[in-house]
């Protein structure tokens, strides 16, 4: 049996030499580097599809060049480039398919640490989910040096202790895999639903659906729902609902117009806030 760790994440080589080297790497987004002038003309070149969230995210360029947009911006990125993504600004959700080839390395940080590598090859226009990781907040500590590191005017200070923060992960990336270390798949897995029960409590289920969960969490929809209801007892679905419910009541005893509860709830209109309490006899 070959026990050789396998991390996914070459070691030698320019990549290597890339991830090993934080001297390459370069911070960009809002407040961090200079926007593209004249967006406009490139918007044939960037993704139509956008989303926000509540939890910082950061892109970390492996290969590839391109434009990105965050908020009303582009911004250029290229290998050593880490685009820092503010949490509740939106900003693209993919590639357009005219970007034929890259990897990148995305940490997702709703308190949790998820790492997912995307590689899209010369010639594919789909993009290949390779590889992801999982830290949870107990065991790194990233999390609020991370929230501390990610403001609208930044400065050196926030920007070393980010540098630190990402100069961890990607350590961590690069060492031998949590498989190959013993631990088993099974407990690396309840650890994750674990965290994407947390983040549906802490958003209140706000702006959440299967597929950003599936994204977020580097596991295929088709696999989440299962796991999901078999280590909670309840569809992904239903826990979004249960406490879409219960920020509602609280909104309600407050006296919260049902505008702000639609806004609150992550529903589009109020109407759309309508048809679901209807659909699930939540609301009188």
């Amino acid at each position: 049996m070959n026990t050789r760790a396998q991390t996914g994440l070459p070691k030698s080589g320019r990549i290597g030499a890339l991830l090993k080297d934080p001297g390459q790497w370069a911070l960009a987004g809002p407040s961090w580097s200079d926007p593209v002038a004249n967006p406009h003309r490139y918007n044939d070149r960037i993704s139509k599809i956008r989303h926000t969230h509540a939890y910082p995210e950061f892109m970390f360029v492996i290969q590839g060049t391109g434009l990105y947009s965050i908020g009303s911006q582009l911004y250029r990125y290229r290998p050593g480039a880490v685009l820092i993504l503010p949490p509740h600004i939106e900003h693209a959700a993919g590639h357009p398919p005219d970007i034929r080839s890259f990897t990148h390395i995305w940490i997702s940080v709703p308190h949790d640490i998820f790492v997912n590598l995307y590689v899209r090859r010369q010639g594919s226009l789909s993009l290949t989910f390779r590889r992801n990781w999982f830290f949870p907040l107990k065991e790194t500590g990233l999390g609020r040096i991370i929230y501390d590191g990610v403001p609208q005017t930044p400065d050196d200070g926030r920007r070393l202790r980010l540098l630190a923060v990402l100069c961890e992960v990607i350590g961590k990336l690069l060492a031998p895999t949590q498989a190959s270390t013993g631990e088993p798949t099974g407990a690396r897995q309840f650890q994750k639903i674990e965290a994407v029960c947390r983040h549906i409590e802490e958003t209140g289920g706000k702006g959440l659906c299967l597929t950003e969960l599936a994204r977020l969490s580097g596991i295929s929809k088709f696999h989440l729902l299962r796991v999901f209801k078999r280590q909670v007892g309840c569809t992904v679905h239903q826990f979004i609902n249960r406490h879409r419910l219960q920020t509602m009541n609280r909104l309600i005893e407050k006296g919260t117009p049902r505008k702000v509860i639609a806004q609150e709830l992550g529903f589009s209109c109020p109407a759309a806030f309508s048809r679901w309490a209807a659909a699930t006899s939540l609301f009188k």
